[in-house]
């Protein structure tokens, strides 16, 4: 872990934490993680890029990691990304923050078919009828287009975005698109 920080800086750290929190949430108990003694390892990690972490420090007065954490970390995330993190924000209630990944993508591509699936889901958490209504509607009026372009991530997503139109033409009806 600590050659994987000192190689790739904190983004290993994000991979292995979200990964313990899924287990975790799952497996409904954070029991499994007391035979792997993660103080004793958070010490000897701390032990080990300490050093680095006071050079770097010292030389860019922590500016290093705020260009780390605010632009290379999170400014490499593409749609698919935004999306998944929306949705596991989703699961975890945090509807705020799913809001703002639908607005993230939105900014670079209005169109995408997951800004209104993220939409969506903060609306009918909300019980928000017209918020509802607008994603279904975002979604049909992008959809013939969207999946013409023949992006990755709707390959990669087809039952789900199929689903959620045909869901959504039950719920509005069909226009152009």
């Amino acid at each position: 872990m600590a050659g994987g920080i000192l190689i790739k800086g904190p983004l290993l750290v994000m991979f292995v934490a979200l990964a313990r929190i899924t287990v975790s949430i799952l497996d409904r108990s954070a029991r499994w993680l007391k035979p792997t003694r993660p103080l004793a390892g958070v010490v000897w990690l701390l032990l080990l890029v300490r050093p680095w972490f006071v050079a770097i420090s010292a030389q860019s007065g922590f500016l290093l990691f705020q260009d780390a954490v605010g632009h290379a970390m999170l400014g490499t995330l593409n749609d698919e990304d935004h999306y998944q993190v929306g949705l596991i924000n989703a699961a975890l209630g945090n509807f705020a923050a799913t809001a703002a990944e639908a607005d993230t993508i939105a900014q670079h591509d209005p169109h995408h078919l997951f800004v209104p699936l993220l939409r969506w889901q903060v609306a009918n958490h909300g019980n928000d009828a017209a918020g509802t209504r607008r994603a279904y509607r975002q979604f049909l009026d992008d959809y013939d287009k969207e999946m013409a372009s023949g992006k990755a991530e709707y390959k990669a997503h087809k039952t789900q975005l199929e689903a959620f139109h045909e869901e959504a033409t039950g719920a509005v009806g069909k226009t152009g698109g």
